[in-house]
């Protein structure tokens, strides 16, 4: 329980929610408290490995999801963490071996092809990002995958009126989501139509945006 506890304090970080060091401290205390009560324990060692990254020790966490993967070998969320590692290091082999493995595990294949678009989309391959990021919406459509299709098609091939037909097609209940909006008003500042983004941001309660993708004032 203390392990998942941790996990989840610290995703938040993750996924851009939220940035606070209380959030990060919190989550590592609570991992810290899991490991000491199951010291065997691969979820509580890769909560472990989550709060030295949010904490900037980037050996202890590459040693850390080793561990993990030692004690549990298909670990999906280890296997990618790590293969981000060596990926962005420059062990090319290596990182995609790891994703690859997860990539067997049908759950967990969809955020392995995100990753993978992430890798890609950074590395401007955008033929090969595009590739991963429809195969991981066709798989398990989300907000996330959409806005990143509709950035593709901004920043490759400058198709806005595609970018936007990907954006019309979500359910209504995505429409909200930060990445979303923060898409959807990129993409009509873009078109020169502000205050229709403008309107977008309006339909978003918050007025700050979280998102690894832009955090800031809407």
């Amino acid at each position: 329980i203390w392990a998942y506890a941790a996990q989840l304090n610290l995703m938040f970080r993750n996924r851009g929610f939220d940035f606070s060091p209380e959030r990060v401290a919190t989550g590592r205390q609570q991992a810290e408290r899991a490991v000491r009560l199951a010291p065997g324990s691969a979820e509580a060692i890769f909560a472990v490995a989550l709060a030295h990254r949010y904490t900037n020790n980037r050996t202890a966490y590459e040693q850390s999801l080793a561990r993990v993967l030692k004690l549990s070998p298909g670990h999906a969320r280890a296997l990618m963490f790590l293969g981000g590692v060596y990926t962005q290091r420059g062990q090319m082999g290596e990182g995609l071996a790891l994703l690859a493995r997860a990539r067997l595990q049908p759950k967990w294949a969809p955020l392995v092809d995100y990753f993978e678009f992430l890798r890609t989309f950074s590395g401007r391959d955008f033929a090969a990002a595009e590739a991963a990021i429809r195969q991981s919406h066709a798989a398990k459509p989300s907000a996330n995958s959409a806005a990143a299709i509709a950035v593709l098609h901004l920043a490759w091939k400058g198709d806005l009126d595609a970018a936007a037909r990907v954006l019309a097609e979500l359910p209504p209940a995505l429409l909200t989501a930060p990445r979303v909006g923060w898409a959807t008003a990129e993409l009509n500042l873009v078109r020169r139509d502000p205050e229709r983004g403008r309107r977008t941001l309006d339909r978003l309660s918050d007025e700050f945006l979280s998102s690894s993708w832009y955090t800031g004032p809407k």
